[in-house]
């Protein structure tokens, strides 16, 4: 079964009730129709002239954040001409779709309201007169429009559950996907402008084969190139893979989370981590690009490109955009008109690296942890330390990721990161044990107090060392071996 459209805390959206957003809100322009009342007619309001009460959820419904803030009041047959700037505050005395003034105010306006307005329901509210209702509008914000609308459908939650449909909802979504992947392609182009970037220099014919840049001037292949640049080049492959078997499947759900995770890789490791290869000293148009500084833009320029028609079918303005002017711009009539007239992109298995992709993930991971401590003790990132123990029990993985390790200290502005084996952390931190309960209850009965004991009186440090590198303990509890698992354990660490 389908799960219906609710408001934000989940309940199922209803006109009549007012917890409905409009689609012009998020389309559109983000204002509401609000029946005028004047504050004399509602008990314990006390409003000032220039200011206007609004119910909470209708505040929340804007968008709108702390107590007051500046918004445009006008009413259906003004539009904007005649806006007035109030100050919008929010109240529980109200209820939805209604708007307390000042008499000054609603004199000032030529409002004429009628008796019954504290009683309107709210999907009566647009066929009032025109002299009975305004239009109440945040100008400092523009609305979200059709592709954050249609995104926030796909990637907000999997088609049968219930979708929390809100103005700040949609927007979350929108500075997750459609706002990142915007400032990329923002900072490539203005990169690419200044350094004479041509992906169609040397070229005479083109397509979009795989490996459609291969004989552009400064192109090399992929294995050829840094490792920060294999291992993104390696994402896109998976990510193409990923979206393309879970369209297949009409999970639409699982291909939009897939872009999503791709684009937060993009911008937040590997574009952020290349930098200062673009802002390296050469450009293409005097031919003094370094062939670290080709490789960049060109990792950078192909997965924009293939973004763009994965996320054809989902953000098709947005995605058609981006095809304009990093496709036909610079390759003219040899590339389809539009993005939606383009082949779907191919899997480049030359590219699929996944012991890369996991060694990367781990280093994110540990990178991500590492901040994490820094913010639970209060000490910035800008602030130098001496050392980041890392305790690592997968044998394989810590080898590899001693490849890293000045990877990892940099991100966390360390002099030295050491890689420790489980039980080398003992001198640092003290373990303590005890049961889950709810996985060894089933399982013990009446002697999961007993292997609670037990566990109190072991040396933790040792059973979780044991635990991490052969991935089970056994214990003595009343004199029977009792074998437990890591689901079984619950480990606290103490500092």
């Amino acid at each position: 079964m389908l799960g219906h459209v609710g408001d934000r805390e989940g309940k199922k959206e209803s006109k009549s009730k007012g917890n409905y957003t409009p689609p012009d809100v998020i389309l559109d322009r983000v204002r509401m129709e609000f029946a005028a009342v004047p504050a004399g007619q509602v008990q314990g309001l006390d409003v000032q002239v220039g200011t206007a009460l609004i119910a909470r959820e209708d505040y929340d419904g804007l968008d709108l954040t702390g107590e007051s803030t500046r918004v445009l009041l006008y009413r259906s047959d003004a539009q904007g001409a005649a806006a007035d700037a109030l100050v919008l505050k929010p109240t529980k005395a109200l209820p939805r779709r209604v708007v307390a003034l000042a008499d000054a105010d609603v004199a000032r306006l030529g409002l004429k309201p009628f008796d019954r307005a504290l009683k309107v329901l709210a999907n009566e509210v647009p066929r009032l007169a025109a002299d009975e209702k305004v239009w109440i509008e945040d100008p400092s914000a523009p609305s979200p429009g059709a592709d954050a609308f249609r995104w926030f459908f796909y990637a907000s939650s999997p088609s049968w559950t219930n979708t929390r449909h809100s103005l700040t909802n949609v927007r979350l979504e929108q500075k997750e996907f459609l706002v990142k992947l915007r400032n990329v392609y923002s900072f490539f182009v203005i990169y690419a402008n200044i350094d004479g970037f041509d992906p169609a220099a040397g070229r005479s014919t083109a397509s979009l084969d795989q490996g459609f840049l291969a004989g552009s001037a400064g192109y090399r292949q992929v294995s050829e190139r840094a490792e920060l640049d294999r291992w993104m080049m390696s994402e896109l492959a998976l990510t193409t893979k990923k979206v393309t078997e879970a369209l297949d499947g009409y999970l639409l759900y699982d291909a939009a989370r897939a872009l999503v995770d791709l684009v937060e890789s993009l911008s937040n490791w590997y574009v952020r981590r290349s930098r200062d290869r673009f802002w390296a000293k050469g450009s293409f148009a005097a031919g003094t690009a370094t062939a670290d500084k080709q490789d960049a833009y060109f990792t950078l320029y192909e997965v924009l490109v293939t973004v763009a028609r994965l996320s054809a079918p989902f953000v098709p303005f947005f995605s058609d955009e981006l095809w304009q002017n990093l496709v036909r711009r610079p390759w003219g009539d040899k590339m389809p008109e539009s993005v939606h007239l383009a082949s779907w992109p191919a899997i480049d298995e030359a590219s699929l690296d996944v012991g890369l992709a996991r060694e990367m993930r781990a280093v994110r991971e540990l990178v991500s942890l590492g901040l994490q401590v820094r913010t639970q003790s209060k000490v910035r990132v800008r602030q130098p330390l001496r050392r980041a123990d890392v305790v690592i029990s997968d044998k394989e993985l810590s080898a590899a990721l001693a490849a890293h390790v000045d990877l990892v200290a940099d991100e966390l502005n360390v002099h030295e990161v050491k890689i420790l084996a489980p039980g080398q952390e003992a001198a640092f931190v003290r373990y303590a044990m005890k049961p889950n309960f709810r996985a060894l209850g089933p399982k013990l009965g009446k002697k999961v107090q007993a292997c609670k004991a037990t566990l109190a009186k072991a040396d933790a440090g040792a059973l979780r060392t044991a635990l991490a590198t052969d991935g089970a303990v056994t214990i003595d509890v009343e004199g029977e071996p009792v074998t437990l698992g890591p689901e079984e354990i619950d480990v606290a660490v103490e500092a």
